[in-house]
């Protein structure tokens, strides 16, 4: 079986997931993407805006314009990158649900937070940061799937 994790990080604008920062990573490689936002902040309504906000300063230190791919391309990025995978392990049901939309009916995707032995690591904020994150402390999809990688690797696929 060929699994791979993934974690993102996002926002919800005009009552819909987006995704900011997407982390993939199936025990070798690694990517690593930013997305240009679908709104431009100004066009924001006041709940979205204080949402970014909030985010960006207690989350994941990402700015809301900050872009480095175009957010046209996600669905091309994540067919390409799990094109070979089998089954996808993200924590949060936000995300399931939107890898459940996007990548349809060939993967099988699993939710670690419905794991039951309450042993799934929490994804707590870090100092560690890498390039994406302008604060020093936020919740990184890098460092998550390194995280989340190991539990599956160690817990559930028992090697």
């Amino acid at each position: 079986m060929k699994f791979a994790i993934v974690d993102i990080q996002g926002y919800i604008v005009n009552n819909e997931f987006t995704v900011k920062e997407l982390a993939i990573y199936d025990g070798k490689d690694l990517k690593s993407y930013l997305f240009k936002p679908t709104f431009n902040y100004h066009d924001l309504n006041t709940t979205d805006r204080k949402t970014a906000n909030y985010l960006y300063h207690n989350i994941h230190g990402i700015p809301y314009e900050s872009v480095d791919v175009d957010y046209s391309e996600i669905h091309e990025i994540l067919e390409n990158n799990l094109s070979s995978i089998d089954v996808v392990f993200v924590k949060g049901q936000a995300k399931a649900d939107f890898l459940t939309r996007t990548l349809m009916s060939w993967v099988h995707i699993i939710n670690l937070e419905k794991d039951t032995t309450g042993q799934v690591p929490n994804l707590e904020l870090t100092k560690e940061n890498c390039n994406n994150h302008k604060l020093k402390c936020c919740n990184c999809s890098i460092r998550n799937v390194y995280v989340l990688f190991n539990y599956v690797y160690n817990k559930l696929i028992g090697f």
